[in-house]
C-alpha cells in the first residue's frame, strides 16, 4: 500500500460557494470515523470562530490503542472456538456466481423503500420479535433466493466493532465483516423464518471474529478482486452522521463510495425518517442495470408481501407481486 491515505482540498466554485473533499482510504477509516471526522471538523470550526486557540478535547482511546488491545484479545484460545463454529456454520454452501475476474470499480444505483413499507417492516420486525436488519435480511435472503435460484446462499455484513464506549469517538478502520447463512426453505411461514434469521443473526454475530483470520480458518483465497467467503454485501447503515448546522454557513454533506469492493452484489441500506435508501453495487460484467432495478423490484414486493401476510409460506410470498 502506497500513500497518502488521505487528502484533503479545498475548491472554490464561487465566491460565497465551497467544497471541501475529504478522501479518505477504507484501510485507516470506517464509516463510522465520518461521523467522528464531521464533529470534530464542525468543533473546530466552532472553535475558531470563538478564537479559541486550544486543541480539542483527547480522545478516550487512540486508534493505535485500540489496535494493540485487540491484537493482545485476539488469542488462540479466543480464535479456536469460534473457528470451529464457522467452520460447521460455513459448510457445504456453493459460490453463487463463479469467481470474479474483473477487479473493476462497481456500478451504483440508487432506490428508496416507501416510507410506507419502511413503516410496515418496523411492524412486522416487532410483531416476530426480530431486529429492523434481521426483518430487511430475511426479506433480501428471500429475495435472492427468488432471483438466482439457490436456497443457501451466504453474505457478508459490516459490524461497527465499537461495543465500547472508549472507541465511539476514535477515527480508525474499527470495523470488521461477519458472514450470515440463509437456508430459503420454501414450505415455512415468512414469521417462522423471520425468527430462524433473527436467531442466526445473533449466534453469527456472537462468534465474530477478525475476517482475515475466518477466512484463514476455512482455508479459502480470494480469487483477484474476489473475497474469499461470499458474494454479496448486505448493511444496514446506521452509523451516527451528525447534522452539519453551522453559524453563517449553510452546509449540506455528502458521502460516496468509490465503488471498489471485493464482492459482487452489494444492498445498502439506510434510515431516512420511515423511508429507506437503497444504494445497489453491482459487478457490470456480471449484471446490467436492468437487472439490478428488477432485483430491487422483487425486494420491495416481497416486504411488502411479508408485511401484509407474514403467516404465508415462503414460496407464496416469493411468487406474489405487490
Amino acid at each position: 500500500m502506497q500513500g497518502p491515505l488521505y487528502r484533503v482540498e479545498m475548491l472554490r466554485r464561487a465566491p460565497d460557494d465551497l467544497v471541501l473533499v475529504f478522501a479518505i482510504h477504507h484501510a485507516v477509516a470506517d464509516g463510522w470515523t465520518l461521523g467522528v471526522f464531521v464533529s470534530e471538523l464542525c468543533g473546530a470550526y466552532l472553535q475558531g470562530r470563538m478564537g479559541k486557540a486550544d486543541a480539542l478535547p483527547a480522545v478516550p482511546l487512540s486508534y493505535t490503542a485500540w489496535g494493540a488491545a485487540e491484537r493482545a484479545f485476539w488469542q488462540p484460545a479466543e480464535l479456536e472456538p469460534r473457528a470451529a463454529f464457522w467452520k460447521s456454520e460455513l459448510a457445504g454452501p456453493s459460490r453463487l456466481w463463479s469467481s470474479s475476474s474483473d477487479p473493476a470499480a462497481l456500478c451504483r444505483w440508487v432506490s428508496h423503500l416507501p416510507a410506507e413499507l419502511g413503516t410496515g417492516v418496523r411492524e412486522l420486525a416487532r410483531r416476530s420479535g426480530a431486529t429492523l436488519f434481521s426483518t430487511l435480511l430475511a426479506g433480501f435472503q428471500m429475495t435472492l433466493a427468488q432471483w438466482t435460484g439457490a436456497d443457501d446462499i451466504v453474505v457478508g455484513t459490516p459490524v461497527a466493532n465499537r461495543g465500547k464506549q472508549t472507541v465511539r469517538e476514535t477515527m480508525g478502520y474499527c470495523s470488521g465483516i461477519v458472514p450470515l447463512r440463509g437456508r430459503v426453505d420454501r414450505d415455512r411461514p415468512m414469521i417462522e423464518s423471520l425468527r430462524a434469521v433473527h436467531q442466526m443473526t445473533v449466534e453469527a454475530f456472537a462468534n465474530a471474529m477478525p475476517f482475515a483470520e475466518l477466512a484463514q480458518a476455512l482455508g479459502e483465497r480470494p480469487a483477484p478482486g474476489g473475497n474469499p467467503v461470499f458474494d454479496v454485501r448486505f448493511a444496514l447503515q446506521n452509523h451516527p452522521i451528525p447534522d452539519v448546522t453551522l453559524p453563517m454557513l449553510s452546509a449540506r454533506l455528502r458521502m460516496r463510495s468509490t465503488g471498489t469492493a471485493r464482492f459482487d452484489l452489494g444492498c445498502e441500506l439506510t434510515e431516512q425518517n420511515e423511508a429507506l435508501e437503497t444504494v445497489w453495487l453491482f459487478r457490470p460484467h456480471l449484471f446490467s442495470q436492468a437487472e439490478v432495478v428488477e432485483l430491487d423490484r422483487l425486494f420491495q414486493a416481497v416486504l411488502t408481501s411479508a408485511c401484509r401476510s407474514p403467516e404465508s409460506r415462503i414460496s407464496t410470498l416469493m411468487t406474489t407481486r405487490a
